[in-house]
């Protein structure tokens, strides 16, 4: 009886072994099983072409391929996106620093986990009379909302030439494709704007590229993903392979710009094809999408110095304390 037993105990376990086997040819080439689904806000709508890199994750498969489905929901600005968060609307955004950085500050139990397009891809667009940032003093500044990256860029800019942002007329207008809307009409006489807007806003004579964030403050944050505590402790799997999609995608679009404007096309079906292959082969070029998703803490501290400077935040957040780096190539 002892060894019959024996013997069914085993063939139990070798029939279990197989299913698993079975169950593992289903799942993604690393072997992760399903992950459930990542419910991810963007800090922008209509969604941003710096943020493109999520939809050519979910298109190319390469959240799938690790067990992980992604929904992704752009929203108004980023302070609309950080809400959603901290609501449990979403369990992972794409933001501004200002507005990501504001949040925790004030107690919002978030973390940062990855940067997969953290150099501004801003440029400040505007009226020819208007030189240099300091020049935007007297004029009409649009931006999204306020404490939006498209508020924040420009305005540290100014400061950053002796201008006085006391001086500037803000007013909110919406998304890049809105103010890019706004310039053309008339309705603003500068913004930041990232691309394909940036290449449209040419053909208008009386609009001109001022100056260049990258160039101008080159080592500030322009967006990160962040997520709640309570979604790094119950799903820190799923994050990963989030995280390793996203920059999968990133590494794709810049080996691959020609299907990376396919997608793009999509995504933003009301921009045109040949305004999306300058920009994204631009980005291709310079490597704009980060390869590992790193936040740096020279990135870090540059951005909270910028911020503090400018009175926009009201005490110093440390690396240490707000950024998880487990989830990038650091991890």
């Amino acid at each position: 009886m002892r060894i019959r037993s024996l013997g069914i105990v085993t063939l139990i376990a070798a029939l279990a072994c197989s299913l698993a086997a079975c169950g593992g040819s289903k799942s993604d080439e690393s072997g992760s099983s399903d992950l459930g689904t990542i419910r991810l806000g963007l800090g922008t709508t209509p969604p941003d072409l710096t943020a493109n890199q999520f939809y050519y994750a979910v298109k190319s498969g390469f959240y799938k391929k690790r067990g992980l489905n992604v929904d992704i929901s752009p929203f108004a600005d980023d302070q609309t996106a950080v809400r959603a968060l901290q609501s449990g609307e979403v369990d992972v955004i794409w933001t501004g620093a200002l507005a990501g950085m504001s949040a925790m500050q004030g107690g919002a139990k978030m973390k940062v986990i990855s940067a997969t397009a953290p150099v501004l891809g801003f440029e400040v667009v505007g009226i020819q009379s208007i030189k240099r940032p300091k020049d935007v003093e007297g004029h009409k500044l649009g931006i999204s909302a306020p404490g939006a990256v498209s508020a924040v860029t420009p305005i540290i800019m100014l400061q950053n030439d002796g201008g006085d942002p006391k001086k500037v007329q803000v007013l909110p207008i919406g998304g890049s494709g809105a103010r890019a809307a706004a310039l053309a009409a008339k309705k603003i006489d500068v913004a930041v704007l990232n691309q394909p807007y940036v290449s449209q806003m040419s053909k208008y004579p009386f609009l001109h590229v001022i100056a260049k964030a990258a160039e101008a403050i080159p080592d500030y944050i322009y967006s990160f993903e962040m997520t709640s505590d309570e979604v790094i402790k119950d799903h820190p799997k799923a994050l990963k392979a989030f995280v390793a999609g996203s920059v999968e995608a990133d590494k794709w679009a810049i080996a691959n710009p020609d299907k990376a404007v396919q997608m793009s096309h999509q995504v933003l079906p009301d921009v045109p094809v040949e305004d999306l292959k300058l920009a994204i082969d631009d980005m291709a070029k310079t490597s704009y999408w980060s390869t590992t998703g790193d936040v740096s803490q020279k990135q870090w501290d540059f951005t909270t110095k910028s911020l503090l400077d400018n009175k926009l935040l009201p005490k110093p957040i440390a690396y240490s304390d707000y950024v998880d780096t487990q989830f990038s190539a650091k991890g």
